[in-house]
């Protein structure tokens, strides 16, 4: 798309790491990760590692307020990769904290605070969670993080470098299930091409994220046609009513997005 800008979110960068953002569907609420060393907007000090914070607005046009900081979300390790639901109601993110199996695991949240509740701001609503628990079956000894939540279809797809991946590389995996009950989760599967690639000429492909339209886009490294590096590429369900692992388009290069983000 020509027409497509980028420009940087106001109170967003600071001069260490800002990663993973995850945007409501309304566009009012925007999740990411930093590892700064300076307080929230409320004067809340980070806990150490990477912390999820939260940016509000009441509307796409105004300004964002924050960042705050998700305190029950975060702890003196890595707490990253947030996605929220399209529901605002529940909130993935990935984590290396004490008490999982090893590398990072996945773990899913509750809000605390429903989104009609009164004499609430926004950024109360948004950064207050609960019921933090473990996708247990989704996590393994080594690296499962980044999650992509397909609401159409029940499907949590991650990022993981667990036996079955390229060796010393990661592939998208997905696990049918529901975010109100961390046990309903599959066990998972390997996503099918063209997302995951196979044999001597596999790819890293990692960060899944979906957009409300469907849209699965993904990070690849080093694959023909990009610009080198870790390029952005995109594809789509042929047939949103046949949720299979093989019903995946064509992968199409997002070069503006690549070139801009610098990824």
């Amino acid at each position: 798309n020509d027409d497509l800008t980028l420009a940087q979110v106001q109170g967003l960068n600071t001069s260490s790491n800002e990663i993973t953002p995850s945007i409501n569907g309304a566009g009012t609420v925007l999740f990411y990760a930093s590892d700064r060393s300076t307080p929230d907007a409320s004067g809340v000090a980070p806990k150490g590692g990477y912390d999820i914070y939260v940016l509000v607005r009441n509307a796409r046009d105004e300004p964002w307020r924050g960042p705050f900081n998700c305190q029950n979300l975060n702890t003196s390790s890595d707490d990253r990769d947030p996605e929220i639901t399209p529901d605002d109601e529940w909130i993935f993110l990935s984590s290396n904290r004490s008490g999982g199996l090893g590398g990072y695991d996945m773990y899913r949240a509750q809000r605390n605070y429903p989104a009609n509740s009164q004499g609430l701001r926004p950024e109360e609503r948004f950064r207050d969670w609960k019921n933090t628990a473990a996708i247990s079956i989704v996590n393994t000894p080594v690296n499962d993080l980044g999650a992509g939540w397909d609401d159409n279809n029940g499907l949590l797809y991650f990022t993981s470098d667990r036996p079955g991946s390229p060796k010393n590389d990661t592939d998208v995996w997905e696990s049918p299930g529901s975010p109100d009950d961390p046990s309903s989760f599959e066990l998972p599967v390997k996503t099918g091409a063209p997302i995951s690639t196979e044999g001597a000429t596999a790819l890293s492909e990692k960060h899944p994220d979906l957009s409300a339209s469907g849209a699965f886009y993904l990070q690849i490294d080093a694959k023909d046609g990009g610009l080198g590096g870790s390029d952005i590429w995109v594809t789509s369900k042929t047939s949103q009513a046949v949720p299979t692992l093989s019903e995946w388009g064509m992968i199409v290069f997002v070069g503006i997005l690549a070139v801009a983000l610098g990824v």
